[in-house]
């Protein structure tokens, strides 16, 4: 009887310490991780990359000042309805195309000459970009532009829809708001920011 106790509590404390042992990889299943501000470096580089490349969907969480370079084929989707991405910018570049970004929701206080557009599509084609929420308030801010989703250069294919964008602002002086851009190098024009 006592030989079988000691089974039982050796094997509650074997499945305890596996369950800390996989608590890293519990977060990723089939190439889709969960990320947060809590997390965020352990899944991006300081450039906004993504570090490993097997991932394929991301959920994210609550999350501020974030610069995001989407350069592989992503599907990124919000947690769920409450979750709040402030003040950050998911840039897709050419390599990043055919991805999706749905169901986000974006606050951006503007301030100071920043000028960050939560979704940057950068010379990237085939990405979907629907059913987010973004919402910008651009209150003393001296940047002379304001874009809800920035396009930049040849962006192809790109199906931008049902986007729910609210700009609210107070700054004195000429601004152009717009909630979607389409500018660059084949347009005339336009900015590259980063």
């Amino acid at each position: 009887m006592n030989k079988f106790k000691i089974g039982i509590i050796s094997l509650f404390f074997l499945l305890i310490s596996m369950s800390f042992v996989n608590a890293e990889h519990s977060n990723m299943a089939n190439g889709t991780v969960i990320v947060d501000d809590n997390n965020f470096d352990s899944y991006f580089d300081n450039d906004g990359c993504l570090i490993n490349n097997s991932i394929d969907t991301i959920y994210f969480g609550d999350m501020s000042n974030k610069s995001i370079v989407i350069d592989k084929s992503l599907s990124i989707y919000s947690l769920n309805s409450s979750t709040t991405i402030l003040n950050s910018c998911f840039k897709i570049t050419e390599d990043g195309s055919n991805s999706i970004l749905k169901n986000l929701n974006f606050v951006v206080n503007y301030s100071k000459g920043d000028f960050l557009p939560p979704i940057y599509i950068d010379q990237s084609s085939n990405n979907v970009i629907a059913e987010n929420n973004i919402n910008i308030n651009f209150n003393n801010a001296s940047y002379t532009n304001v874009v809800g989703i920035y396009n930049f250069g040849e962006c192809i294919n790109n199906i931008i829809s049902y986007n729910k964008i609210a700009i609210t602002y107070s700054s004195p002086g000429n601004h152009y708001v717009y909630g979607i851009e389409f500018t660059g190098s084949s347009m005339g024009g336009g900015k590259k920011l980063w």
